[in-house]
């Protein structure tokens, strides 16, 4: 599930497969704060089954995502499942952390 932000300002639990390009969603920063932000793209749209989740770990904590969500690793783009032990992951504009 995901937290969609309404135009009333109310966040409300909502299936990751309905979500759309702009909708806006509860984020979390690399502090633990909580932030408004804007769905990018979705490519769990037009998926109704649950899917497979994977654990990256890095240097300043750990990224819970789909396995065939995009990462940046290593300078080019791949599915999480296939990050490797020791390669650089992209976690943030200005930093970066270790895969494990």
């Amino acid at each position: 599930l995901a937290w969609r932000v309404g135009k009333d300002g109310v966040a409300r639990p909502v299936r990751v497969a309905l979500l759309r390009a702009g909708d806006r969603v509860l984020a979390m920063d690399e502090a633990g704060g909580i932030y408004i932000d804007r769905v990018m793209l979705n490519i769990h749209a037009h998926s109704p089954l649950e899917a497979e989740m994977v654990t990256l770990h890095y240097d300043g904590g750990n990224l819970s995502v789909t396995a065939d969500h995009a990462v940046f690793v290593d300078g080019t783009f791949m599915a999480a499942a296939s990050a490797t032990v020791g390669g650089t992951m992209l976690v943030r504009i200005d930093g970066g952390g270790v895969a494990k």
